[in-house]
């Protein structure tokens, strides 16, 4: 941040909090997966559980139109890039 400035450096934090929402989910789906295993089928909370791990699973698998994280990085890498430009073509006209 001391290199490029607060404002600038935000598209970084964004790209964290993108991770950390990705580690997040796998902790969670690896309960879940097991929990629901271990309560009735069909059952109003085994339900829930579905309703909840479907959520969770759409952070990893391709949805198409609504796969709002590869949006979210595709945004958040332009933005870098743009922050980055001058260092980015400083390095490439050294190669």
């Amino acid at each position: 941040m001391a290199q490029i400035g607060k404002k600038e450096a935000e598209p970084f934090e964004q790209m964290r909090k993108i991770v950390n929402r990705i580690l997040s989910a796998a902790g969670m789906l690896s309960k879940l997966w097991v929990e629901r295993t271990e309560i009735p089928y069909g059952s109003e909370e085994n339900k829930e559980i579905s309703k909840e791990i479907k959520r969770l699973e759409a952070i990893f698998w391709w949805q198409g139109s609504k796969d709002y994280i590869d949006k979210e990085v595709e945004e958040i890498i332009a933005q870098i890039e743009e922050t980055c430009k001058h260092t980015i073509m400083k390095t490439r006209a050294k190669h």
